[in-house]
C-alpha cells in the first residue's frame, strides 16, 4: 500500500508541474538561454575582471598537481616528455639520474633490485599493492635510504632477510624522511632507523618479518609512528631500543607478535597513545631496562598470553585510562604512576571520568556512582605491582545493588564499544559486559559472560551466515529499562539488556540464575519464574524452563527470537502474560541499536526523494523565466 502511495504522489506532482508549465505557455530552455546571452553582453567586463581575480587562487592548485620528473616501468626510466632508458636495475637508475627534489614514479610490477637511495628526491609507487621491490641480494636492505628529506611511498618491499637487515633503511643521520603506505614484509626487519630522527612513519604494513617489525634503534629520536600495522612478526611489533627518546606512537595496530610494543634500553620520554597491542605471546606492551618518564595512554592490550603490560626496571612512567584484559595484567618492579588525578572525561570505556585503567580482573566496588573503583585500591595486579598501583580503576559501571530492583524513572544517555551502542542511560546500568565471537552459518555459538554469572550468565546464537568478530552485550540494570514504557509483570527480580552486533542470527537460547533465597521469600518456586521481554509495547511472557539446581542458585533458559530489554520476574500462573506471538517467533535480530523504534512505513525512498527534488527545480526555473518575462 505504501508503495503505491509514493507513486501516486509522484505522479500527481508531475502532473501539476506539467500544467504549471503549460498555462504559463513559455519555452523554459529557450527564455533562459536567451537571457543568458543579454546577461553576457550587458556584463562581460565584469566576467573578466572576475576570471582575473580567481586566477591567483586557481594557479596554487594547478601547481601543486605537478606531474612527476621521472618515470619507472619493468623495462627502463625515462624524464617526463623524455627518451626511454632501458635498464637492468630501472629504479635505481632512475634515482641515479635524477636531480634534487624530483619525484620519481614507480609503476606497477615487481623490481628486483637493491634500491640506494641517496638524493633528495621523492620515490612514489603505484600502490604498495601493485608495485614489488624484491631484494636481488638477501644480504641487503631493499631500499636503504643515505640522505635527509625523503619520500618513499607506495611500495611492496621484500626479501632482506640478512641479519639485521631491514626492507626501509634509514641509517645514521638520515633524517626528516616520510615513510608511508609501504608493506614491508618477509625480512629480517621491516622497517629500521638506526640513529635516525625527525621522520614520519605513516599508514605502513610490517607484517610477518623475521625479528622486529618497526624498529626504532641507537638515539633514535623524535620520530612520529601514526596508523602503522606490526603483526606476525618473529619478536616485537614495534621497537624503541637504547635511548631512542622523545618519540610519538598514537594509532598503531602491534598484535599477534612476541612483543607487541617495546621501549628497552633507556628509552625514555616517549608517548604512546591510541595503540593497540592484542595476542602477543609474551606481553603486549613492554618497558624494560631504565626506560624512564614514558606516557602510556589509551592504548588497548587484550588477550596477551602472558602479561598485558611488563615494566622491568624502569621507573616514572605514566599509566593511565588504558584498557588491560589478560590473564595476567600487569607486571611492575619499580616506582610508576598508574592513574592521574580524577579528571571530568570520557574514559577508554565511556566514563565520564579519567583516573585510572580498566583491568578485567578488578573485582572492587564502585560506592559514590563515578565508575572509579572505591574498594581494594590501590588494585595491584595480585602483587605484581611492587609499589603502589591504580588508585582509581575504571569501571564499566557502578556496583549492583543487593536488593531486588524497583522502577524509578531517570534520564540521561549512555554507549558502548566495539560498534554497538546502546540507548539506555549509564545511570541506570549496574554493569555491563561484551563479549566478540566469530559466527558460523547454521552452527550454534555460545557467548559465556564471567561478570555477570550471578544473573544472565550465557546466550547461545545460531547465525545465519559467516560472520567475524560478532558482538554481545549484556546490560544489567538497576530499575526497569528506560525503553520499557510500564513495569514488567509479577515481581521483578532483575531487568537487563541484550544487545547484539548482527541481524544475522535465528534462535537464540539465553541462560540465567536466580538465588534460591529470593524464591521462598518473595513466596515463588521456580517455577514460576519467567523471562519476559519488551516488544511491541508490551511485555510478552518467553518459554522458560528450569535447567538445574547448583550453588544455591536455579539455573534457567529462555528462548528469544530477537534480542531487546528483558526481566527476569516472578509471576503466578494467573498473572500470566501472553506467550510469544508469531511475529516474535518469526522476527530477525535487532542491530546494534535495539530499542530504536521502527520508521513509519510511509517515508519517501531515494528515488521518491530525487523526483520531488526535480519537480521543485523545474518549478523554481519556471518561476524565474515568469518573473524575467514579465520585466
Amino acid at each position: 500500500m505504501g508503495q503505491h502511495i509514493k507513486k501516486w504522489n509522484v505522479s500527481i506532482t508531475f502532473v501539476i508541474t506539467i500544467i504549471i508549465l503549460l498555462t504559463m505557455k513559455i519555452s523554459v530552455f529557450s527564455s533562459i538561454r536567451e537571457h543568458c546571452k543579454k546577461i553576457i553582453q550587458r556584463k562581460r567586463i565584469l566576467i573578466i575582471f572576475f576570471i582575473m581575480a580567481i586566477l591567483p587562487g586557481i594557479a596554487p592548485i594547478v601547481a601543486s598537481a605537478a606531474t612527476p620528473d621521472i618515470y619507472v616501468n619493468q623495462t627502463g626510466w625515462w624524464r617526463a616528455d623524455g627518451a626511454f632508458n632501458a635498464s637492468a636495475t630501472r629504479i635505481q637508475a632512475a634515482i641515479n639520474n635524477a636531480t634534487t627534489s624530483d619525484t620519481i614514479y614507480v609503476y606497477n610490477g615487481s623490481y628486483t633490485e637493491n634500491v640506494n637511495v641517496n638524493k633528495q628526491v621523492t620515490l612514489q609507487g603505484e600502490g604498495a599493492g601493485v608495485v614489488t621491490i624484491i631484494a636481488a641480494l638477501t644480504s641487503d636492505h631493499v631500499v636503504n635510504v643515505t640522505v635527509s628529506y625523503v619520500n618513499i611511498s607506495g611500495l611492496k618491499v621484500t626479501g632482506a632477510t640478512g641479519y639485521n637487515k631491514a626492507g626501509i633503511y634509514l641509517g645514521s643521520g638520515v633524517d626528516h624522511a616520510n615513510i608511508s603506505d609501504n608493506n614491508a614484509s618477509n625480512n629480517y626487519y621491516a622497517i629500521y632507523l638506526n640513529s635516525s630522527s625527525n621522520n614520519n612513519l605513516t599508514n605502513n604494513s610490517a607484517n610477518s618479518n623475521n625479528n622486529d617489525g618497526i624498529k626504532l634503534n641507537s638515539s633514535s629520536n623524535n620520530n612520529t609512528l601514526t596508523n602503522n600495522i606490526a603483526i606476525l612478526n618473529g619478536v616485537t611489533g614495534i621497537s624503541l631500543l637504547s635511548s631512542s627518546n622523545n618519540n610519538t606512537l598514537t594509532n598503531n595496530t602491534a598484535n599477534s607478535n612476541l612483543i607487541g610494543i617495546g621501549l628497552m634500553t633507556s628509552s625514555k620520554n616517549n608517548t604512546l597513545t591510541n595503540n593497540t597491542a592484542n595476542l602477543n605471546t609474551v606481553r603486549g606492551i613492554y618497558l624494560s631496562s631504565s626506560s624512564n618518564n614514558n606516557t602510556v595512554t589509551n592504548n588497548t592490550a587484550n588477550s596477551n598470553i602472558n602479561i598485558g603490560i611488563l615494566l622491568d626496571s624502569s621507573s616514572n612512567n605514566t599509566i593511565y585510562n588504558n584498557y588491560f584484559n589478560n590473564t595476567n595484567n600487569a607486571q611492575d618492579d619499580g616506582y610508576n604512576v598508574w592513574n592521574t588525578t580524577k579528571t571530568a572525561g570520557t574514559d577508554i570505556i565511556g566514563g565520564s571520568w579519567l583516573g585510572g585503567n580498566y583491568w578485567s580482573d578488578y573485582m572492587g566496588e564502585d560506592t559514590d556512582g563515578d565508575r572509579l573503583g572505591d574498594t581494594l585500591t590501590p588494585y595491584n595486579s595480585s602483587g605484581n605491582i611492587a609499589n603502589g598501583g591504580d588508585y582509581h580503576p575504571l569501571m564499566t559501571v557502578d556496583t549492583i545493588p543487593a536488593t531486588t530492583t524497583t522502577p524509578t524513572g531517570s534520564g540521561g544517555g549512555g554507549s558502548g564499544g566495539s560498534g554497538i551502542v546502546t540507548a539506555e542511560p549509564s545511570e541506570n546500568i549496574a554493569r555491563y559486559e561484551m563479549i566478540e565471537r566469530n559466527l558460523e552459518a547454521g552452527k550454534p555459538v555460545t557467548y559465556t559472560f564471567t561478570k555477570n554469572q550471578d544473573i544472565v550468565y550465557e546466550v547461545s546464537v545460531t547465525g545465519k551466515e559467516n560472520e567475524y568478530d560478532v558482538s554481545m552485550r549484556i546490560e544489567i540494570l538497576k530499575d526497569r529499562s528506560k525503553q520499557a514504557k510500564e513495569n514488567a509483570p509479577g515481581l521483578v527480580y532483575r531487568n537487563a539488556n541484550i544487545i547484539s552486533g548482527t541481524k544475522n542470527i535465528g534462535e537464540n537460547v539465553i541462560k540465567f540464575k536466580v538465588n534460591d533465597s529470593w524464591l521462598p521469600e518473595n513466596g515463588f518456586d521456580a517455577s514460576d519464574i519467567r523471562l519476559v521481554k519488551w516488544v511491541d509495547n508490551k511485555w510478552i511472557t518467553l518459554e522458560t524452563g528450569v535447567l538445574f539446581n547448583k550453588d544455591g542458585y536455579t539455573h534457567f533458559s529462555a528462548k528469544s527470537m530477537t534480542f531487546s530489554t528483558y526481566a527476569i520476574t516472578g509471576i503466578k500462573k494467573e498473572e500470566m502474560m501472553p506467550a510469544p506471538s508469531a511475529t516474535e517467533k518469526t522476527a530477525v535480530t535487532q542491530d546494534a541499536s535495539p530499542f530504536k523504534p521502527e520508521e513509519p512505513t510511509l517515508q519517501p525512498e531515494g528515488k521518491t526523494s530525487l523526483w520531488i527534488w526535480m519537480t521543485l527545480a523545474v518549478l523554481l526555473i519556471a518561476a524565474v523565466v515568469y518573473v524575467l518575462k514579465r520585466r
